[in-house]
Formats: C-alpha cells, sequence, structure tokens
C-alpha cells in the first residue's frame, strides 16, 4: 500500500496542468521550448508496461514536439532518499517502454523520446547524480575517448532536488500556487521548522482555497499533513483553516476527512486480517485476523480525529482507545470525535 508521500504527490501531479508547470521549471529550456504543451497529457494505461512495476506515484505523460509528430514519453517519480542506480533504472525504462510502444503501434516508424524527472525530497542528504559509466566503474582516462562515451549510452535524467532550495525560491517559482504549497510542504515537511512556518503560508493556502478545484485541493493538503506532522502540526493547520473560512467550513472539512478516514481505516483493517488470517490458514485465524485489524485502524482513527481537534489524550486514555476490541464501541467514539472538545466528551456514559 502506498504511504502519505505518494498519495500527496500522485494527487498533485496526476493533473497534466501541474506537472507540465513543474518540468517546464526543471527540463533544459531549449527542450522545453521545442515541446507542444498543449499536447501534453497523462499516459493512457496501455501504454504503460506493467513489467516496470511503477508505484503509484511514478506518473506518466505523453506530448509531441513542435512541427513533428514525434512522440514523447515523460516518466515523473519522487524519491526520499538517495538512489545511486538511478540511472541503471532510468535506462532500463527507456528499453522497456519504447519496446512496449513499439508492440502498441507496429506502423509507427519513430519511436518515442523517454524523458525522466526524479523529485527527490529527502532529508538532509543531497543527490549526487551518478552516470551508468561511474556506477560500472568507468571513470578516468578512458571516458575522454568520446566514441568510447558514445557506446556506452549512459542515460540521463533531470534532478528536482528541494534540498537545494530555500523557502523564497520555492514560493517563487514560476507554477501554479497548488505545486508552489506542496513544494514547500516536501521540503520542510521532515524538518523541525515545518510547524513553525505553516501560519507565515497563509498567503499561499488562500490562493488553494479561492482556486477552482480548493476544496478538493485544500482537502489533500490538510489530509498529507495530517498523515506525516504531530499534534503542533495539527493544531497549526487547525489555526489556518481558521483563518481561511468561517469555522463552520473547517469543521466541516475536518468531519469530511474523519469520514474519509474511517472508510478507509474500515478497508484497510479487513485487508490486514484477511492477510493474517490466511498466513495462519484456519478459518478462526481468518475471522480473528479481521477483527483485528479492524478494530486497529478504527481505533487509531479516533485518535487521529482527536489530535486534530486540538482534545489531549492522555497515555491511559489512548491504551484505552488502542486496546479497545468491540466495534460499536469504537463506532462510538468515533461519531462523538468529530465533535469532540475534550476527551471527556468521547467516554461519557460508556
Amino acid at each position: 500500500m502506498s504511504g502519505p508521500h505518494d498519495r500527496f504527490i500522485h494527487y498533485i501531479f496526476s493533473q497534466p496542468e501541474q506537472a507540465s508547470a513543474e518540468l517546464r521549471v526543471v527540463l533544459p529550456p531549449r527542450l522545453v521550448a521545442g515541446v507542444d504543451w498543449g499536447t501534453f497529457q497523462s499516459a493512457k494505461a496501455s501504454v504503460v508496461d506493467p513489467k516496470l512495476k511503477l508505484t503509484r506515484s511514478d506518473l506518466m505523460y505523453t506530448a509531441r514536439l513542435k512541427d513533428s509528430r514525434a512522440p514523447l514519453l515523460f516518466v515523473l517519480e519522487h524519491q526520499s532518499k538517495v538512489d545511486r542506480y538511478m540511472a541503471a533504472r532510468v535506462e532500463r525504462y527507456r528499453s522497456r517502454l519504447r519496446e512496449h510502444w513499439r508492440q502498441e503501434h507496429p506502423k509507427s516508424k519513430v519511436p518515442p523520446a523517454v524523458v525522466a524527472m526524479v523529485l527527490y525530497h529527502g532529508k538532509g542528504r543531497r543527490w549526487r547524480v551518478a552516470s551508468l559509466e561511474q556506477m560500472q566503474g568507468l571513470e578516468g582516462e578512458l571516458l575522454r575517448d568520446e566514441r568510447v562515451r558514445r557506446l556506452l549510452m549512459h542515460p540521463e535524467y533531470a534532478l528536482d532536488d528541494l534540498t537545494l532550495y530555500g523557502e523564497e525560491e520555492l514560493l517563487t517559482r514560476h507554477v501554479p500556487a497548488l505545486v508552489r504549497l506542496a513544494l514547500v510542504l516536501l521540503r520542510y515537511v521532515r524538518t523541525r521548522e515545518l510547524n513553525s512556518r505553516l501560519g507565515t503560508w497563509v498567503p499561499l493556502f488562500q490562493q488553494v482555497w479561492t482556486s477552482a478545484r480548493g476544496w478538493e485541493d485544500l482537502t489533500a493538503i490538510v489530509r498529507y499533513l495530517e498523515e506525516v506532522g504531530d499534534e503542533v502540526t495539527d493544531t497549526e493547520v487547525r489555526r489556518v483553516l481558521y483563518s481561511l473560512m468561517p469555522q463552520r467550513r473547517a469543521e466541516e472539512l475536518m468531519q469530511t476527512m474523519g469520514q474519509r478516514m474511517k472508510a478507509e481505516g474500515r478497508a484497510e483493517g479487513l485487508t490486514e486480517g484477511r492477510a493474517e488470517g490466511l498466513t495462519k490458514g484456519r478459518a478462526e485465524g481468518l475471522t480473528k485476523g479481521r477483527a483485528e485489524g479492524l478494530t486497529k485502524g478504527r481505533a487509531e482513527d479516533v485518535l487521529r480525529i482527536l489530535v486534530a481537534r486540538g482534545v489531549r489524550v492522555d497515555a491511559r486514555s489512548r491504551r484505552r482507545i488502542l486496546d479497545c476490541k468491540e466495534v460499536a464501541t469504537l463506532d462510538l467514539w468515533f461519531d462523538r470525535a468529530l465533535s469532540a472538545t475534550r476527551l471527556s466528551d468521547l467516554f461519557s456514559a460508556c
């Protein structure tokens, strides 16, 4: 199952207008000028070779060059850790994608060019681009021969290393507000600075909120911060929401978020339960696994909502919630958590 970073980046860049804006900033200007961006669109599922086993956030797009019918394939993926074998992966991408394209377009005489871009949002360590020759230890005198370099045909990829940029540089990028907000969040999400900076980004949150997809986009942003932040993050996010909209609307957004988390928690719990039961290989193991997975997911949802609402949960109460095995009780707590202002609101008459 994909993690919060995967889901968030997939949401942001699955929208072609967001992805094309990011690519136009990162790719070489000459290439940007040569692409007919009016033809840029998400790649159809049939274009993606299943053997590539791309993750949820490895996004693909197609476009054409200006004054040409030559096809282009763009691959955009994100990395939170430095991958020194990325050049080899790019080579594999290009080879398999071209082969798949040939099978899907047998009459096409022009194979597609594949442009790969990596969005790196790691903690502290900067990305070091290593060519295929360097990975194979072929550095030095040998590579001074241009014919040798051509024979090696090492693949390259565009890199957007967010660790190289400061806040001001990201906030002034010529990309939509949603992309700018996403980039600064990815840049600072693993740092202690995130919570103190959220309030300073209110104007950017405002731009996202007032856009055509404001509610949906803001929901994705808030969900991401709910998943990767701590209690202080939740408090700061709530302050940001209150500065953007009436409290009733902010509470409605949080409630919508809670309902979605409840549904997803139920599905995840059932999936975990099935996996555990099947591993045991017995009918009673399957039943027990479903129940444990379901209650675990529900209990965690209750705690998330309480934290999001600013309700402090002591260690004893947290253990009580997590240890509860009664689905009906957890459902009751979940519904109460959506409007709770103190812990006693949750446990009253239970």
